[in-house]
């Protein structure tokens, strides 16, 4: 068995804080887009499962705890950072400037960044590097990423598969 199978698994064999514990490890990765998180709630929330609501928690706060990882990797792993190519680099710079210079601005940015489909990691690695705060960080994440699930469990059992699809390109 492998490893995406492993936490689909998670996710339905044991409702929702297998879906909070998949999220978790999937957002944990860095750099590595598995979309079993969306495929799980887009499934449980078509089957009518759970409701939309719950669903978007569940995987919002797992994924604001799997986030931390990209954090603290950018705020211990700054030498390893530098190894990325030069396009990753351009964008994560931007992203470290927006955080550092206002937090209140910075937690926003994060709040949006995490609630619509973009490469996520580069966010939470700028953030590690900016030494941004790792609370308002956290808070951010969780709430974005929340909003993101919960858009798309409800479009899910709506059947609004073009909002789907492009959570799905994220």
């Amino acid at each position: 068995m492998d490893l995406v199978q492993i936490i689909s698994n998670l996710a339905f064999q044991f409702g929702l804080p297998g879906l909070l514990v998949a999220s978790a490890l999937v957002n944990a990765t860095v750099f590595i887009v598995v979309p079993v998180v969306e495929l799980a709630v887009i499934a449980l929330a078509a089957g009518k499962v759970y409701p939309p609501l719950l669903l978007g928690i569940a995987a919002g706060v797992g994924a604001g705890i799997g986030e931390m990882t990209g954090y603290l990797v950018g705020m211990h792993g700054q030498k390893w950072i530098k190894q990325f190519d030069p396009q990753e680099n351009k964008l994560m710079r931007s992203v470290q400037q927006t955080l550092s210079q206002h937090t209140l601005k910075g937690t926003a940015a994060i709040l949006v960044l995490a609630s619509i489909p973009f490469p996520f990691d580069v966010v939470g690695l700028a953030a590690g590097v900016a030494k941004f705060p790792p609370l308002n960080f956290f808070i951010a994440a969780t709430a974005g990423k929340t909003v993101r699930f919960t858009v798309l469990a409800y479009a899910s059992l709506w059947g609004f598969t073009a909002i789907v699809s492009a959570f799905l390109q994220g």
